[in-house]
């Protein structure tokens, strides 16, 4: 096909999508579906193409008969393309609406090809109309099995490509050809149903929506009520109909489902997907013919029971995912006591290693308990558990995991990048996130940053709404989200400087008491510790979000001149925040605008303060270790400073070694550049930073407080 041709149509398409002429040309037609404009590729000829158009494409477009004049011969149509078994343009359709009639305006003369050819190989069942305007409205009416004849006469034409693609039934759509096509096709040895044209397809006009609203309507409602169920089974009674569903999914109801319809002692059974509307379409009319019912009813039926099978899905996915347990009278006094008077954090660590078997680890235990009760908070923590293989870093999230109520932990193993984004409304508000595997989140690195930093994701996307315009919109989900991951690896350092983190223990002695608390777990009682368990969540059920204040949190402020204090400090706060959190039945409380307000106490900070040494100061894991050897041979020789020649001197380092180790070392602020030459860094001061076992000496002890 000429490229001005394909430009021309590329046009046509253009206005009747992105114009207010071209929609309500399509809805002079009765087309408001969109997916039908894109199924069918429709445009609509304004008139104005030959005004964009240049002198050699008028001349074409003259030459092939699709211009004179300056007007455009499908001027004020709506325009269909008509293509050829390859996919290719070779002829075009106009419909233009006048009165109360339509008028076809044809390029070529026969013509070749079909209207949605494409049915022909995805389908062997298929609707053929003997009108382009009809398909349209099969097409509207969920049917994308659908393809055109430009006139009735052209069927004969087309029986070899039918026979060839393998159409074992076709359904006619016509309002006075019928007559012609149906013969013609059955004795070609095609099935074939015949369907009355739909009233909803009728052009909109004032007489014709007159005339439409003085009819009866053809059905009345129906509705489909559970009158039965089995494991695997599921009977309904809808209208005049019973319908025994078989579910084939082990988890949950399933839509493409075998379905038995029985009406006094016929039956009709096939394969569907009630999900489908062209499947209900089509399960209605072979079932309206074998118990003797209209199609139109039966299709109504099988619609209620999807609607009915749809909505117990959404129960049952709403169950699955956890509602919220109500606590009985019992539970809630039990569960209250244990707040109010024990020390729950003692308390959450020792049924760890009592209850699921997770043994010694104190500080790690009580570091992920705490990120855990940070979920709690305005701005929750995140953590890393670092170690190799088979050093527990799994089982303690896991363990961590079953102390919370199923509703208020995401348990997942990979994320893609946007999946964040687009969680349910209030997925992400007070929620644990655990993740076994830091590879799992590599791909959404850059969200978990934001959420750690400002509570909040938010995505500007184009979409197309309504006549199909790009517009952009914005997907905002604030994100209150604890974060717990375990890796063997390195990790993105803008991540890992807003998360705490720890190493497990990996000494034999450690070894030792694993296997025996996996020996004594074997041989516990199962049933006994599910109760505990259960009695544990109901702890945490009780817990509500609050906002907590620290009084003496200006007396923990410490001097150092690591940029990395400046979160450090942060996730000081953040767990002496989530402690006061965990205790707040036993502290003092506010409400301000509906928010529980929790006030720490030196209680808090002296339960945090032998935890600091994983979070002050703590930068080793943050770098390289060729930068950790050069600040040990720095801190050996007291330096307060040194130039890039004497690193490459006393360590026998590359000149580019020794340069991007001081450029990573100056990033962290653990160096400071002094001189420049040329714009290239040579000399650099040494930061007086601090590194120890601990790690806590600059903090305010307890006791100072």
């Amino acid at each position: 096909m000429d490229r001005a041709v394909l430009d021309l149509v590329a046009f046509y398409r253009r206005e009747a999508t992105e114009t207010q002429e071209g929609r309500e040309a399509l809805a002079k037609l009765g087309i408001t579906s969109a997916e039908t404009v894109d199924h069918f590729s429709l445009g609509y000829a304004s008139g104005r193409a030959l005004d964009a158009a240049s002198g050699e494409q008028y001349r074409i477009l003259k030459d092939l008969g699709l211009a004179k004049k300056r007007r455009e011969k499908f001027h004020d149509c709506v325009v269909v393309p008509v293509r050829d078994e390859q996919g290719r343009l070779v002829d075009l359709c106009g419909l233009k609406p006048y009165a109360s009639g339509l008028r076809y305006v044809h390029w070529h003369e026969p013509t070749r090809g079909l209207v949605g050819i494409e049915a022909l190989k995805a389908y062997d069942d298929i609707f053929v109309c003997d009108t382009p305007f009809h398909a349209l409205h099969v097409r509207q009416h969920g049917f994308a099995d659908v393809v055109a004849l430009r006139q009735a006469d052209e069927i004969e034409r087309h029986l070899d490509l039918f026979h060839k693609h393998g159409i074992e039934r076709v359904s006619v759509v016509s309002r006075k050809h019928a007559k012609l096509i149906s013969p013609i096709l059955a004795e070609a040895g095609i099935d074939v149903v015949r369907v009355p044209f739909p009233l909803s397809s009728r052009i909109v006009t004032r007489k014709a929506l007159d005339a439409a609203a003085k009819e009866e309507p053809a059905t009345g409602e129906s509705g489909a009520r559970l009158v039965g169920r089995t494991e695997s089974q599921l009977h309904f009674e809808a209208g005049e109909i019973t319908f025994r569903i078989d579910s084939v999914a082990s988890a949950g109801l399933a839509m493409r489902v075998r379905v038995r319809a029985e009406l006094g002692g016929a039956s009709f059974i096939d394969r569907m997907d009630l999900a489908s509307a062209s499947g209900r379409r089509k399960f209605a009319r072979s079932c309206g013919a074998k118990l003797g019912l209209p199609a139109r009813d039966v299709e109504r039926d099988v619609s209620a029971v999807a609607a009915l099978i749809d909505a117990m899905e959404e129960e049952e996915a709403r169950e699955r995912i956890g509602a919220p347990r109500i606590l009985t009278p019992d539970e809630r006094d039990t569960a209250t006591s244990v707040l109010s008077s024990e020390d729950v954090l003692s308390y959450q660590a020792d049924a760890l290693e009592k209850l699921l078997g997770f043994v010694a680890e104190p500080e790690n235990k009580r570091l992920a308990l705490l990120v855990a009760a940070s979920r709690l908070l305005e701005k929750p923590l995140g953590a890393v558990a670092r170690g190799s293989a088979s050093s527990g870093k799994s089982a303690l999230m896991q363990a961590v995991a079953k102390t919370l109520p199923t509703t208020e932990v995401l348990n997942l193993s990979r994320l893609t990048p946007k999946a964040l984004y687009f969680m349910p409304e209030g997925a992400l508000e007070h929620k644990l996130l655990v993740c076994d595997e830091y590879a799992g989140l590599a791909a959404t690195e850059y969200a978990l940053r934001t959420i750690m930093s400002n509570q909040t994701l938010s995505l500007a996307i184009t979409v197309r709404e309504g006549g199909r315009v790009p517009t952009t919109r914005t997907v905002s989900q604030p994100a209150r989200l604890a974060v717990l991951v375990s890796t063997t690896g390195s990790i993105n350092i803008e991540n890992l400087s807003r998360m705490l983190e720890f190493r497990m223990d990996t000494s034999p002695s450690q070894t030792r008491r694993v296997m025996e608390a996996v020996a004594a777990g074997g041989a516990g009682e199962s049933g006994k510790r599910l109760r505990r368990l259960e009695a544990l969540t109901d702890l945490n059920r009780m817990l509500r979000p609050c906002r907590v204040t620290i009084p003496f949190a200006d007396r923990l402020t410490y001097a150092s001149t690591s940029v990395l204090a400046r979160r450090q400090f942060a996730q000081v706060v953040g767990l002496i925040s989530a402690h006061a959190a965990l205790f707040q039945f036993q502290r003092e409380t506010d409400e301000a605008n509906g928010t529980l307000v929790v006030e720490a106490t030196k209680a808090d900070y002296e339960a945090v303060y032998p935890l600091l040494g994983h979070v002050v100061e703590h930068f080793e894991e943050a770098i390289t270790p060729p930068a950790m050897e050069l600040l040990e041979a720095v801190e050996r020789e007291d330096a307060k400073r040194i130039t890039r020649k004497e690193v490459m001197d006393r360590l026998g380092w590359s000149y580019s070694k020794a340069y991007g180790t001081l450029k990573e070392l100056a990033a962290l602020d653990l160096l400071v550049p002094d001189t420049m030459t040329n714009g290239v860094l040579r000399t650099y001061d040494v930061a007086p930073f601090f590194r120890s076992e601990r790690g806590i000496s600059r903090m305010a002890a307890p006791a100072e407080l």
